[in-house]
Order: C-alpha cells, then sequence, then structure tokens
C-alpha cells in the first residue's frame, strides 16, 4: 500500500541528489532549504548524508529526498550510483575556486612561473592571481589588491607573498588546515574501491586529531607531522634490533633494515650454524653455511626456512 498525505492524496517521493566539488556550498543550500537558517561553521561531508522533507504544494503531498553527496575527488567514482533514479540532480560550483573557468583569463592559469613569482589581472573589482610557492597556487578575490606583503613563518624566517593568500592563511579555519594537513601524506589511490578509501580517509583524520591533541597536552617538544607519523609507526612495529639511520640519530628497528641472506665467512671451528629456526631439520640436515647478518644473533639459516623466519619475528 502507497503511503497517503494529510488530503488524502497519494504521497509522491522524488530524489534529489546535490553534486559538486569540496567547500562549494552542498550542505548549506540544504540547511537554508531544510531549516531556513544560515550556519557559518563547515564540516566536510563525508560519503553521503540523507535528508527528507514534505511540502504541500497546493492539492498534493510531496516528500523530497535530499542526497548530499561528499565533494572529495576520492568519491567521484560514486556518483553514478548516487544519481540512479534520481529526480533532479544539482550541480553546486563556486565560480571563485575554479581555476579553468570560462571567464578566466588563459594567461593567469596557463602561465609557468618559478617560486615566488605572482600574476594578476583585474576585471570590473574581481582580482584574480596566481602565485608559486612550492607549486602554483590559484587565487580569487574581490577585497586585496595586487600587493605583497613580508611573512615571518614559525622558523623566524621572513618571506614574501601575496596579500591574499596571506590574509587567506591567517583567517584560515580549523577545517581548511585538517585539509591541507591531509594533503601532505595523502594515501588514497584510483585503483582502491570506495569503501577502502573510506576507511582510509576516516583512519587520517583520527591520525591528525590524534596529532593535534599530543602537541596541545602531552608536555613533551611539539612534533612536525612527519616526525609524529614515523614515531606512530615505530611504536607499532615490533622491538627486535635497532640500528642508526646514516646522518640521523634517529633509531631504527629491524623492520625498517634490509635483510639478505649471506655466506658465514668465519673460519673458525664451528663454520656451519645449526638451522634450529627451521621447522623441517628433525630428518634433515640441521647444519648451515648461511646466516643473516642483520638479525641480533646472526641465525643460522638456509634458502627454504629464510623468509619464514623473517615473517615471523
Amino acid at each position: 500500500m502507497s503511503a497517503s498525505g494529510e488530503f488524502g492524496n497519494p504521497l509522491r517521493k522524488f530524489k534529489l541528489v546535490f553534486l559538486g566539488e569540496q567547500s562549494v556550498g552542498k550542505t548549506s543550500l540544504i540547511t537554508r532549504f531544510m531549516y531556513d537558517s544560515f550556519d557559518n561553521t563547515y564540516q566536510a561531508t563525508i560519503g553521503i548524508d540523507f535528508l527528507s522533507k514534505t511540502m504541500y504544494l497546493e492539492d498534493r503531498t510531496v516528500r523530497l529526498q535530499l542526497w548530499d553527496t561528499a565533494g572529495q575527488e576520492r568519491f567521484r567514482s560514486l556518483i553514478p550510483s548516487y544519481i540512479r533514479d534520481s529526480t533532479v540532480a544539482v550541480v553546486v560550483y563556486d565560480i571563485t575556486r575554479r581555476k579553468d573557468l570560462k571567464e578566466n583569463p588563459k594567461e593567469v592559469y596557463q602561465k609557468t612561473l618559478k617560486k615566488g613569482e605572482n600574476i594578476s589581472r583585474f576585471q570590473e573589482s574581481v582580482h584574480i592571481g596566481k602565485w608559486k610557492d612550492k607549486r602554483p597556487l590559484m587565487y580569487i578575490t574581490t577585497e586585496y589588491e595586487e600587493r605583497v606583503v613580508p611573512v615571518v613563518n614559525k622558523r623566524g624566517q621572513i618571506s614574501e607573498k601575496p596579500e591574499a593568500i596571506a590574509k587567506h592563511n591567517v583567517f584560515m579555519s580549523g577545517v581548511d588546515r585538517q585539509d591541507q594537513l591531509l594533503a601532505f601524506y595523502p594515501c588514497e589511490r584510483k585503483t582502491l574501491r570506495w569503501y577502502l578509501k573510506l576507511a582510509i580517509h576516516t583512519f587520517q583524520l583520527l591520525f591528525i586529531n590524534s596529532y593535534k591533541i599530543y602537541n596541545k597536552y602531552s608536555g613533551q617538544p611539539k612534533m612536525t607531522l612527519y616526525d609524529y607519523r614515523l614515531s606512530v609507526i615505530n611504536e607499532l612495529l615490533p622491538e627486535n634490533n635497532t640500528s642508526v639511520v646514516a646522518g640521523s640519530s634517529r633509531p631504527r628497528t629491524s623492520r625498517e633494515v634490509l635483510h639478505k641472506i649471506s655466506k658465514i665467512t668465519e673460519r673458525n671451528s664451528k663454520e656451519f650454524l645449526n638451522t634450529k629456526h627451521n621447522k623441517n631439520t628433525k630428518k634433515k640436515r640441521k647444519d648451515s653455511m648461511w646466516h643473516c647478518e642483520m638479525c641480533k644473533d646472526k641465525p643460522g639459516l638456509c634458502y627454504e626456512c629464510f623468509d619464514e623466519y623473517h615473517l615471523s619475528i
């Protein structure tokens, strides 16, 4: 039996899917439509959010199913499944962000710049520019002119940046900074299935949150994200042998050292070592002229048991 509306008419359902890049305002539009309010805070949509609203149009009642999709590139492969059986697909875009929009001057976004160089063009009251630091960065603003201002980084070094970019970095929200940190060490690959990408992204969010909590509350000297990642990895790896990385005082576990089988070169009374790590030596010869120099006790190993032994440590 089909659902009925308040006036006895069949309740018709319509599926509306909102598509677009990240941070273009899909969630803001839906919030405005659903609750007639505007939320100044920003929280990235992960995967998809579902909302429903009943509307009364003259002599009929309709139910709108609103699909708020994530705009990150890792979720784009899911778009065909989102729009399947949809009534309307709403494409949301931001004309101030897309670098290759039709009205953007090609001499700006196609210009090859050296580090520190900046190029700007003006049309009416819109300032469109491109600046290169480690990578090219497009920006569009209506507030700032073509000015370069000095900026002091965390190390006390002074560099020059366009005023629009410098102000953006000052007033950047926490979510933008989190997305920036996630972009430094991307783990997703196009060949992964969507649920694996979602799981990896969720794990990365947890990792970034733990990194910020550590720097704020641990009482220890603050660490860079790179050093924090290495320290967590080393803690998760088993504590076996350690050696020192060349040019660094950081010790590393045996998992970070390349192990290879080598021939025993010491000429003494016990040239052959007992291959006690091989499970099949009970009925075979138990001595071997091969061992692993990188392991702590330099165990005697044969070719057959070398991989098996190192997988078990």
